[in-house]
Protein backbone atom coordinates (compact mmCIF):
# COMPACT_ATOMS: atom_id res chain seq x y z
CA UNK A 1 0.00 0.00 0.00
CA UNK A 2 2.75 2.62 0.85
CA UNK A 3 4.81 1.82 -2.08
CA UNK A 4 2.07 1.98 -4.38
CA UNK A 5 1.62 5.87 -2.72
CA UNK A 6 5.51 6.31 -2.94
CA UNK A 7 4.93 5.37 -6.92
CA UNK A 8 2.62 7.85 -7.39
CA UNK A 9 4.55 10.74 -5.88
CA UNK A 10 6.81 10.02 -9.47
CA UNK A 11 3.70 10.37 -11.20
CA UNK A 12 2.10 13.15 -10.43
CA UNK A 13 0.68 15.35 -13.06
CA UNK A 14 -1.93 17.81 -13.96
CA UNK A 15 -3.29 19.29 -17.44
CA UNK A 16 -3.80 23.04 -16.46
CA UNK A 17 -5.33 24.41 -19.25
CA UNK A 18 -6.24 28.60 -20.22
CA UNK A 19 -2.90 30.46 -18.90
CA UNK A 20 -1.65 32.00 -22.08
CA UNK A 21 -1.43 35.13 -22.55
CA UNK A 22 -3.51 36.02 -19.33
CA UNK A 23 -1.62 38.82 -18.03
CA UNK A 24 -0.17 41.82 -19.61
CA UNK A 25 1.74 40.00 -22.35
CA UNK A 26 0.29 37.53 -24.48
CA UNK A 27 3.90 36.12 -24.90
CA UNK A 28 3.93 34.74 -21.29
CA UNK A 29 1.75 31.96 -19.02
CA UNK A 30 0.32 33.98 -16.36
CA UNK A 31 2.41 33.54 -13.52
CA UNK A 32 -0.24 33.57 -10.47
CA UNK A 33 -3.01 31.41 -12.44
CA UNK A 34 0.18 28.78 -12.89
CA UNK A 35 1.28 28.95 -9.72
CA UNK A 36 -2.23 27.93 -8.45
CA UNK A 37 -2.40 25.25 -10.73
CA UNK A 38 0.27 23.76 -9.76
CA UNK A 39 -0.48 24.24 -6.14
CA UNK A 40 -2.95 22.31 -6.98
CA UNK A 41 -2.23 19.63 -8.42
CA UNK A 42 0.65 18.98 -5.92
CA UNK A 43 -1.90 19.18 -2.94
CA UNK A 44 -3.94 16.27 -5.01
CA UNK A 45 -0.75 14.17 -4.85
CA UNK A 46 0.82 14.96 -1.79
CA UNK A 47 0.56 15.54 2.28
CA UNK A 48 0.53 18.00 3.99
CA UNK A 49 -1.10 20.85 2.36
CA UNK A 50 0.61 23.44 0.02
CA UNK A 51 1.84 26.57 1.89
CA UNK A 52 2.75 28.60 -1.15
CA UNK A 53 4.28 28.07 -4.78
CA UNK A 54 7.00 30.62 -5.93
CA UNK A 55 7.53 30.72 -9.67
CA UNK A 56 9.62 32.85 -12.04
CA UNK A 57 7.82 36.11 -12.55
CA UNK A 58 8.14 35.56 -15.78
CA UNK A 59 7.39 32.41 -18.04
CA UNK A 60 8.03 32.12 -21.52
CA UNK A 61 4.83 30.71 -23.57
CA UNK A 62 5.54 27.39 -25.12
CA UNK A 63 5.22 24.14 -26.54
CA UNK A 64 8.38 22.19 -24.14
CA UNK A 65 8.79 25.31 -22.10
CA UNK A 66 9.69 24.20 -18.75
CA UNK A 67 9.95 26.52 -15.51
CA UNK A 68 10.81 25.46 -12.20
CA UNK A 69 8.95 26.24 -9.24
CA UNK A 70 9.23 25.85 -5.04
CA UNK A 71 6.52 24.63 -3.47
CA UNK A 72 6.30 25.52 0.16
CA UNK A 73 4.32 22.77 1.94
CA UNK A 74 2.74 23.57 5.53
CA UNK A 75 3.59 22.11 8.87
CA UNK A 76 7.81 22.06 8.32
CA UNK A 77 7.06 19.21 5.60
CA UNK A 78 9.66 21.38 3.46
CA UNK A 79 10.48 23.13 0.17
CA UNK A 80 9.28 20.67 -2.62
CA UNK A 81 11.39 21.41 -6.06
CA UNK A 82 8.43 21.09 -9.57
CA UNK A 83 9.16 21.37 -12.70
CA UNK A 84 6.42 22.38 -14.92
CA UNK A 85 6.86 21.73 -18.51
CA UNK A 86 4.34 22.69 -21.46
CA UNK A 87 2.40 20.50 -23.23
CA UNK A 88 1.06 23.35 -25.97
CA UNK A 89 1.10 26.80 -26.85
CA UNK A 90 -1.96 27.16 -25.06
CA UNK A 91 -0.28 26.89 -21.65
CA UNK A 92 -1.48 22.85 -20.45
CA UNK A 93 1.20 22.34 -18.15
CA UNK A 94 2.69 18.96 -16.80
CA UNK A 95 4.04 19.01 -13.40
CA UNK A 96 6.83 16.76 -11.98
CA UNK A 97 7.90 16.11 -8.24
CA UNK A 98 11.66 16.41 -7.83
CA UNK A 99 11.63 14.77 -4.41
CA UNK A 100 9.72 12.51 -2.39
CA UNK A 101 7.41 13.19 0.33
CA UNK A 102 7.36 10.49 2.64
CA UNK A 103 6.51 10.08 6.46
CA UNK A 104 8.59 7.95 8.77
CA UNK A 105 5.47 5.86 9.01
CA UNK A 106 5.50 5.27 5.35
CA UNK A 107 9.40 4.43 5.44
CA UNK A 108 8.46 2.31 8.36
CA UNK A 109 5.79 0.34 6.49
CA UNK A 110 7.45 -0.14 3.00
CA UNK A 111 10.75 -1.64 5.09
CA UNK A 112 8.54 -4.03 7.06
CA UNK A 113 7.82 -4.98 3.60
CA UNK A 114 10.99 -5.80 2.36
CA UNK A 115 11.91 -7.36 5.40
CA UNK A 116 8.87 -9.74 5.11
CA UNK A 117 9.48 -10.16 1.55
CA UNK A 118 13.08 -11.21 2.16
CA UNK A 119 12.89 -13.26 5.09
CA UNK A 120 9.55 -14.74 5.68
CA UNK A 121 8.49 -13.59 8.08
CA UNK A 122 7.32 -10.69 10.01
CA UNK A 123 9.10 -7.62 11.85
CA UNK A 124 8.22 -4.77 13.53
CA UNK A 125 10.01 -1.45 12.49
CA UNK A 126 10.50 1.92 14.18
CA UNK A 127 11.90 4.79 12.03
CA UNK A 128 10.66 7.59 14.00
CA UNK A 129 7.98 9.74 13.93
CA UNK A 130 8.33 12.59 11.44
CA UNK A 131 5.61 13.26 9.48
CA UNK A 132 5.41 13.94 5.74
CA UNK A 133 8.67 15.53 4.79
CA UNK A 134 10.76 16.43 1.37
CA UNK A 135 13.18 13.82 1.13
CA UNK A 136 16.21 14.62 -1.09
CA UNK A 137 17.74 11.74 -3.19
CA UNK A 138 20.28 9.77 -1.03
CA UNK A 139 18.75 11.30 2.38
CA UNK A 140 18.97 8.50 4.78
CA UNK A 141 16.23 7.38 7.44
CA UNK A 142 17.39 5.02 10.50
CA UNK A 143 15.68 2.52 11.64
CA UNK A 144 15.40 -0.32 14.20
CA UNK A 145 13.77 -3.92 12.60
CA UNK A 146 13.29 -6.51 15.39
CA UNK A 147 11.82 -10.37 15.07
CA UNK A 148 11.66 -12.96 17.70
CA UNK A 149 15.28 -13.44 17.34
CA UNK A 150 17.33 -10.64 17.25
CA UNK A 151 17.18 -6.24 16.58
CA UNK A 152 19.22 -4.38 13.95
CA UNK A 153 19.70 -0.90 12.77
CA UNK A 154 18.88 -0.53 8.99
CA UNK A 155 19.83 2.85 7.01
CA UNK A 156 17.13 3.23 4.85
CA UNK A 157 18.19 5.30 1.83
CA UNK A 158 16.04 7.24 -0.55
CA UNK A 159 16.65 6.66 -4.29
CA UNK A 160 14.86 9.41 -5.88
CA UNK A 161 11.85 11.40 -6.25
CA UNK A 162 9.45 8.78 -7.00
CA UNK A 163 9.98 7.06 -3.56
CA UNK A 164 12.05 3.84 -4.13
CA UNK A 165 13.91 3.04 -1.21
CA UNK A 166 17.32 0.91 -0.45
CA UNK A 167 17.99 -1.00 2.33
CA UNK A 168 21.42 -1.59 4.38
CA UNK A 169 22.02 -3.19 7.73
CA UNK A 170 24.19 -1.59 9.73
CA UNK A 171 25.12 -3.65 13.23
CA UNK A 172 24.85 -7.34 13.88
Amino acid sequence: MARDRLIALAAASVVVVGLAGCGDDPARLDGPSAEREIAAAVAAEVEPEVAAVRCPDEIPLGRGEEVECDVELADGAGTLPVVARQRDERGSLDVELRRAVLSDAEVADALRAALRDGFGRSFQVDCGDRGPTVREAGAQVTCRARDATSRRSVEVTIDGADGGLSYQLVDP
